[in-house]
């Protein structure tokens, strides 16, 4: 008897030594995954974690997982991730929000306001085990580390959006109303200003953005919303100086266009093309408001430079076509009209122009076989130019 007590204390004792190594070299493998994470060395961190959760899964390795798959854009299995995690332990607070995030941005908004519901009734929440950054870009005030423990405002934002895409428009206003009357942030205002201006409540969706201008004067989605409801509005250049993502400087291109301010949409696009020189739409339209001012050879450059980056754009060729009829050159404007009815045999226009660029070089024969195609494809206006030049 004695022997057998000594042999299972033994043996006991021994268990409890692999315990503790076994978790310990999973800490040295989440550890290094963390410094991996930190260096930006996903595919290490990755591989650390999966040998600490083959040792010994827990929450924590879960929620760095989460963490390093939404830095490789792969939100899906971040989600998994997560779930893997509060399903360990159901109070995980970040890796609900994590979550919260994810749901709300991939189409599950039920889920996201469950979530984000959870974290607002502050029950059952455990410690703060991450920190967020928000930045200011107003410069208006110091950058902050914050939990959230101290985020009720964002949440609350997020729960408003979240509101917004289930339909439930009257709660989604109050929700962003407590969020202001936490903090008044730029993104509140806006947030709250669209979902008046969704209900044709236009008057306080303007008095909103105006009041994410006074935050930050410099916002361009306050200004682009601004924008949208008054069409006069004047935008500082600043403002179209410093934007980022183009929204805005396209939308006062196109104002312009439409006004036939040809002079200020080039303005316009060269910001847009600035910002990204691989915006071949962007180098078309520049091209035709300066077709329209009468700078062919400006405007050719464009249209090509559109071509070499899209070659699938096939307007760019009947652009650079009307650029040259414009300038006279009949036998050029052909070359790039019929390099385009190739591609796109079904345009009545482009049959019509290039008639008129056979009829401007004495070719009837041809202008009317491009008629006979223009009218057969809708260009009414043909058939008064075949009854003149073609016999039936």
């Amino acid at each position: 008897m004695i022997r057998q007590i000594i042999i299972f204390t033994f043996l006991s004792f021994s268990l409890n030594i692999m315990s503790q190594s076994k978790n310990e070299r999973s800490r040295v493998f989440y550890e290094d995954a963390l410094t991996q994470y930190r260096s930006r060395d996903y595919t290490s961190a990755l591989d650390d974690l999966q040998g600490a959760l083959n040792l010994q899964p827990n929450a924590e390795v879960y929620y760095l997982e989460g963490m390093i798959y939404e830095a490789l854009n792969q939100p899906l299995r971040a989600l998994s991730a997560y779930e893997a995690c509060v399903k360990l332990e159901e109070n995980y607070s970040e890796a609900i929000f994590q979550k919260a995030l994810i749901y709300l941005n991939h189409g599950d908004a039920n889920q996201a306001l469950k979530d984000l519901n959870w974290l607002l009734s502050g029950q059952n929440r455990s410690y703060t085990r991450g920190v967020y950054f928000q930045l200011d870009e107003s410069g208006n005030n110091q950058n902050q580390i914050m939990s959230l423990e101290t985020m009720q405002s964002k949440l609350q934002y997020y729960r408003a959006q979240t509101l917004m895409k289930l339909e439930e428009t009257d709660k989604a206003i109050v929700a962003y109303k407590l969020s202001l009357s936490i903090e008044e942030h730029p993104d509140y205002f806006i947030g709250l200003g669209l979902v008046y201006f969704k209900i044709r409540n236009n008057e306080l969706a303007k008095i909103n953005f105006e009041e994410a201008i006074k935050i930050d004067r410099l916002n361009e989605n306050g200004w682009y919303n601004l924008a949208l409801l008054d069409p006069d509005i004047v935008i500082p250049d600043e403002v179209i100086a410093l934007s980022e993502g183009g929204s805005l400087a396209n939308l006062l291109a196109s104002r312009a266009m439409e006004k036939e301010e040809y002079n200020r949409a080039i303005i316009y696009f060269d910001h847009i093309i600035k910002r990204n020189t691989k915006d071949a739409l962007s180098y078309i339209n520049r091209g035709r408001a300066k077709s329209k001012l009468g700078l062919f050879e400006d405007a050719r450059r464009d249209f090509s430079d559109a071509r070499k980056i899209a070659p699938r754009r096939a307007e760019s060729l009947y652009l650079l076509g009307n650029c040259y009829f414009l300038e006279k050159n009949f036998s050029a404007s052909l070359t790039f009209y019929d390099e385009y009815l190739a591609l796109e045999p079904n345009n009545a226009l482009i049959w019509y122009n290039a008639a008129m660029a056979h009829l401007e070089l004495d070719h009837n024969q041809e202008a009317c076989a491009y008629l006979n195609r223009a009218s057969k494809y809708g260009m009414v206006q043909a058939n008064q130019w075949k009854n003149k030049y073609c016999e039936d």
